[in-house]
C-alpha cells in the first residue's frame, strides 16, 4: 500500500507551487498558509483561488492555516469572488 506524501505550497510563489502540484497524487496532503504577511500583493486573492482549484483537481487533502485577518480580507472583496474561494476549498 502506497502511503500519502505531504507537501507545502505557497500562494506568493505560484510558479513553484504549480510544479509541486504536478507531483501530487490522489489523496496526498498539502499544507497551505493563507495568512502570511508578505503575501499582500494585488494578485493574492486570484492566486489563492487558482491554487486551490488546482489542488481540488488533483484531489489533494488540503490543510489550510488561515487567520481572522485573512478571512476579513476575503470578506472585503466582491461576494462572487468569496463564493469562488469557498467552492475551490471544498
Amino acid at each position: 500500500m502506497k502511503l500519502p506524501l505531504y507537501y507545502s505550497v505557497n500562494v506568493n510563489d505560484l510558479k513553484t507551487s504549480k510544479k509541486i502540484i504536478n507531483l501530487i497524487n490522489n489523496k496526498d496532503y498539502v499544507f497551505i498558509s493563507l495568512h502570511v504577511a508578505e503575501e499582500n500583493n494585488k494578485d493574492y486573492i486570484k492566486n489563492t483561488i487558482e491554487l486551490c482549484n488546482l489542488l481540488k483537481i488533483k484531489h489533494a487533502r488540503v490543510i489550510a492555516d488561515i487567520s481572522p485577518r485573512t478571512l476579513k480580507r476575503f470578506m472585503h472583496i466582491e461576494w462572487t469572488m468569496d463564493l469562488r474561494l469557498a467552492k475551490s476549498l471544498n
